[in-house]
């Protein structure tokens, strides 16, 4: 929470638009999260996606809370990421370690707004452990 406290308001203040973290043993990702209340050094317009991957073996259980809505997330699945950028469109994909298309958006920045976001999450389904009964 402290860091997400901190890097937040530096991300809305610059107009971020994707967040990509690793050493992490999961794969979770956001919509658009609007920036923070409107104030001195807030861009007008800016709007952040966050994913965290995982590309190595060691997997761990999701976390039942999350801080913002998680969009898409997966357990025990080896994901690599392929991005580009043509102008203003930025294309996104997850992909499994065997090349299967897990997760996928477009943001199109649009000046003056918030950027805008497709989501082409494929027909495969979350890859989730099973749950334990209480």
């Amino acid at each position: 929470a402290a860091l997400r406290d901190a890097w937040k308001p530096v991300f809305d203040r610059h107009g971020v638009d994707l967040v990509l973290t690793g050493h992490d043993h999961t794969y979770g990702r956001t919509g658009l999260v609007a920036p923070g209340a409107a104030g001195a050094g807030v861009r007008r317009g800016s709007g952040t996606v966050y994913v965290a991957s995982v590309s190595g073996p060691k997997m761990y259980d999701l976390s039942k809370k999350h801080p913002v809505e998680m969009r898409r997330v997966a357990e025990d699945t080896q994901l690599y990421q392929v991005i580009s950028i043509d102008g203003p469109v930025l294309r996104f994909e997850a992909r499994t370690a065997t090349g299967e298309l897990y997760d996928a958006f477009t943001l199109m920045k649009r000046a003056g707004q918030v950027s805008d976001m497709t989501e082409q999450v494929p027909n495969t389904p979350e890859r989730r452990r099973p749950r334990k009964k209480e």
